[in-house]
């Protein structure tokens, strides 16, 4: 809510002279009187300038082309640009052209975009005058809505004060951007859309932090991602084909907490307006190192893979697992490491299962012939683990469908004994391929902030 002259809400003191006889006046007297309270509000909120946005506003944006003798040599840019500068308009967006020099003459009222062929306006071109061009600019602007002139000038005024004009129409909110048309790079401004992020990650873990913008396809400027405590990264970017592309950065907390991030364009901020490009803010809650309960009674790599890759690894026997889901709630993912179907009682074997199934907590199965028997498909373990152990005829059952999911993100490059978290899992997902016969169906699928399918759901695999 803003009001344009604020002074005129002095005038509400006389409202009020009106409104409280309304309230001691019965009967029609009292009606009347309430009408008349609130007409004179309305006729005050009207004096006032009151404006209520809602939602994202619409844009009008005037383009003051400079049409000079000393800018003669560019004028066919200048046009080219202004259509390449209008491609990722709104429908609801607006656009209007002025040409000027010595003088300035309104060549389009805003209106819809559209290409900018020959202007049949001839201005002055003997002279530049800046400061009546942004005048007549302004002038011809709307006065809601978001409001930009665009000025397509070399700046070699010869009369005027340009300076003076910018600074009148910055305390209206009116927006002026300089572009000088070139053979070389554009340079144009760029609108913030989005700002991805995941919602949790792991203290020590990178996390990436998308900021998706558009723009004129082609042009180059900058996305800053500002966090909470002031800490700035800028990143050059080029609209690519179709205007609209994406900054990607990194970031890592060690502590845990919530950590607030900012992206905009770096543009400078107005009083009225705040960054003409816009911005878009994102919130990471950063949890402490997760936690593995790890059953077993011998150390294998496992365990210290784990520990190396930062989890908190809590060792103990079958005998000593809890007894309850919400013990095992205190965990990120159970190891079995090598323990035998009846190592685990029907208590503790229910709760694991419910802590599996109800609270979605990791469940990993390690073992041979001892611990992987027939007899743990009677306990409630059995219900939990993805494979069926039990013993087959030579008959071969149904076709298997499995697709199979591993993470690529960023924190797949950290590494163990040498070698990185992506290439283990590419082993591992080889490794399930290769064991698995043709007539099974695989498909593969990846992901970082998106989900990407790497290999189609389809029998036949040929183990590549």
């Amino acid at each position: 809510m803003q009001f344009a002259d604020p002074h005129y809400l002095l005038l509400l003191l006389a409202v009020a002279w009106i409104w409280v006889p309304a309230w001691r006046a019965r009967g029609p007297a009292r009606r009347t009187a309430a009408a008349h309270a609130f007409i004179a509000l309305l006729l005050v909120l009207g004096l006032s300038g009151l404006r209520i946005s809602g939602g994202r506003a619409s844009m009008t944006v005037m383009f003051a082309l400079d049409r000079s003798d000393s800018m003669s040599t560019v004028a066919s840019l200048s046009r080219d640009l202004i259509d390449r500068l209008t491609v990722g308009m709104r429908a609801s967006d607006r656009m209007a052209v002025l040409s000027f020099g010595g003088d300035a003459i309104l060549d389009r009222r805003p209106g819809p975009r559209a290409a900018v062929t020959a202007l049949a306006s001839r201005p002055a071109a003997g002279s530049t005058d800046i400061e009546t061009a942004l005048r007549v600019a302004r002038a011809a602007l709307p006065t809601g809505g978001v409001r930009r002139i665009v000025l397509m000038s070399d700046g070699q005024e010869t009369s005027g004060d340009a300076l003076a004009e910018a600074g009148r129409a910055a305390s209206e909110g009116v927006h002026i951007d300089v572009v000088l048309p070139s053979e070389g790079p554009l340079v144009a401004p760029l609108t913030i859309d989005d700002l991805q992020a995941p919602a949790r990650v792991r203290s020590g873990e990178p996390f990436p932090l998308v900021a998706t913008f558009h723009g004129v396809e082609g042009a180059r400027g900058e996305i800053v991602l500002t966090s909470e405590d002031g800490v700035a990264t800028t990143l050059p970017v080029t609209v690519p084909r179709g205007g609209t592309g994406r900054a990607e950065f990194s970031d890592l907390r060690q502590e845990p907490g919530e950590y607030a991030y900012r992206a905009s364009t770096g543009a400078t901020e107005t009083e009225a307006g705040g960054d003409p490009g816009g911005s878009a803010g994102a919130v990471v809650m950063v949890s402490g190192e997760p936690r593995v309960l790890y059953v077993g009674s011998t150390p294998r790599t496992l365990d210290a893979a784990l520990r190396q890759a930062r989890f908190r690894v809590d060792r103990v026997s079958a005998a000593s697992v809890p007894r309850t889901a919400s013990a095992l709630a205190a965990y990120d993912a159970i190891v079995l490491d090598d323990v035998p179907p009846d190592a685990l009682d029907q208590t503790q074997g229910a709760a694991v299962a419910r802590y599996v199934e109800q609270s979605g907590g990791g469940l990993l199965v390690l073992g041979g012939p001892r611990s992987l028997s027939a007899s743990i498909a009677a306990t409630p373990l059995g219900a939990v683990l993805p494979v069926d152990v039990r013993p087959r005829t030579a008959r071969r059952a149904p076709a298997l469908a499995l697709v199979i999911v591993f993470d690529k993100s960023g924190s797949m490059d950290d590494r163990i004994d040498g070698v990185s978290k992506i290439e283990l899992s590419r082993q591992a997902v080889q490794g399930v391929i290769d064991a698995l016969p043709a007539s099974d169906a695989v498909g593969v699928i990846a992901f970082d902030t998106a989900a990407r399918p790497i290999m189609p759901l389809r029998p036949g695999h040929d183990g590549t």
